[in-house]
Formats: C-alpha cells, structure tokens, sequence
C-alpha cells in the first residue's frame, strides 16, 4: 500500500515500531514449524487451532468466549496492546485471526501487515528464531464473542425478501468454479451458491505478482462497485469454511465498508436440503 490504513500496515511501518512496548506481533500458522524456522523479532505464535473448532459437523467455526478468553490471555495481549498480524502465506489465516479479533471487540487495535512474511523476508528485513517471551494477560471478554457475524436465519430471511430495506449484499470469497457448481469442496454437501451472491475471489484484493501486497483502496472500490458492490452496501462475505471469506471480511473492513461474516458458509448452509443453492 501506498499509505498505511488503520487495519493495514507495512513493513516499513512495522520495522520503525518493533521496540514499541505495547506492540504485539502475532505469527498467524496451524504448528510452529515456520515460526521456529524464522519469525519477525518478538512475534508471538498464534496457532490456527487456537482459534477455529469445529462445531455440529461445521469446520473452521468461532470457539466459546470463554476459550477465546484464554486464548488472548495466553498471547499477553490487553486493552493497550497494539496488534499487528501476519502469516506465512498469502494472508489468509491471518485475515481469519483478524475476523476473530474482530469479533470480540479488539479488531479496532489491531492490524495486518501488508505483505505478510514473505515481504518481510524479501526486503531481507531480520529474523529470529527464539520463541518470544510472554507473559500471560488478564484480559477479559466483556461484549462476548459473535460481533460482525451474519447468522443462517438472517440468509434465509435475505433470500426471502421479508425486509426489503437495506439488505446485505452476499459476496462470495470463492473461485468461480466453487460460484458456478462446476467444483465441490469436501466441506459442503452440496455444489452451489447462495441465491443472489456476487462473486469476488478473495485474492483479487491482492496485486499479480510473488508478494501478498493488497491494491491500493482506489482500485479496490472500483473492483467492489464493477461487481454491484457500493460504498455504502452492507456486505455479508461467505466461502466454504469462514476462511477465505475472512480475507474478503478483512478487505472490507480495510476500505471501512459496512460488512460482516456468515461463519458457517456453504459448509453449514448444504447441510439442510431445504436451502436453495
């Protein structure tokens, strides 16, 4: 990015501020083979299975508050900390720990790094390979957890027309042969989508080339209007699992469009026959 956002940070930015005493880097990734191989200095690991369960046959779900609770306690975050996320990859499981963040209620003190590691490495920025020293929080959860999530029964209330003022736009995270039932993932009984969805791969946020760096928000607007998405739409993202249309989520949020996350996806939405798809 050109300019840091709220939500988006650069390397740069980040490289400036890792003596900061409230900062808190988390190194987003399902074991900690990668982290130990080389992490940015002080970064924390945050597992995947930390922060995603499975829920009535549904992968990838929010776990209870309680668990989500100890889990920040354990990272060392609090109220004051200053939360920079990234991952070893394109971006997505660090979108995911963002949405999770989100919701409850520490999504507006944290960040993604643009770019995630694999800038970080090719601008030869350093590494370490010492597990960074926390020491646990007591932070508490006060809102609960479910912010910014779109439940199955307002889709079915959406498809069905009941409140004709200010519906959501449903933005589909998936590729186009998941979006047109030509492929099925594993998660989902059935192929499909949901009725009246727009399609918006979740890595056409992200520039063509070898580093994970997102369009400047200019582009990404037009991206998002050419689609039928407006600046002032409400926007519900969904996929398979939650996790690619977390990225989506997260893009949004970037752009301070007014979204929010059906966690259960196509993978809860197949499992009754009764939805359309």
């Amino acid at each position: 990015m050109d300019e840091d956002s709220d939500y988006l940070v650069s390397t740069g930015w980040l490289s400036e501020r890792l003596s900061q005493p409230n900062l808190v880097i988390l190194h987003v990734a399902k074991d900690d083979a990668g982290y130990l191989e080389g992490h940015i200095p002080g970064a924390r690991l945050a597992e995947w299975g930390d922060f995603v369960v499975t829920k009535d046959g549904v992968p990838n779900e929010l776990p209870e508050p309680a668990t989500l609770e100890t889990w920040i306690r354990g990272l060392g975050i609090t109220d004051s900390s200053q939360i920079v996320l990234y991952d070893e990859e394109k971006g997505m499981s660090a979108a995911r720990a963002f949405f999770t963040l989100d919701s409850i209620g520490l999504g507006d003190q944290s960040a993604l790094l643009d770019g995630q590691l694999k800038t970080w490495k090719a601008e030869g920025r350093p590494l370490s390979t010492e597990p960074a020293s926390v020491e646990p929080s007591k932070w508490k959860i006060e809102k609960g957890a479910g912010q910014h999530i779109a439940r199955q029964e307002e889709i079915l209330s959406i498809l069905s027309h009941s409140d004709t003022k200010g519906n959501p736009k449903l933005l589909d995270a998936r590729s186009k042969d998941y979006f047109e039932g030509t492929k099925k993932s594993d998660a989902a009984a059935r192929a499909g989508r949901l009725p009246e969805a727009i399609q918006m791969d979740w890595d056409e946020a992200l520039r063509e080339g070898d580093l994970p760096l997102f369009k400047s928000p200019s582009d990404l607007k037009q991206l998002l209007g050419e689609k039928g998405v407006g600046e002032k739409d409400p926007v519900i993202t969904y996929c398979n699992t939650g996790r690619s249309a977390s990225h989506l989520y997260f893009t949004l949020r970037h752009l301070g469009y007014d979204t929010r996350l059906y966690d259960g996806s196509m993978s809860e939405w197949t499992m009754d026959e009764t939805h359309p798809v």
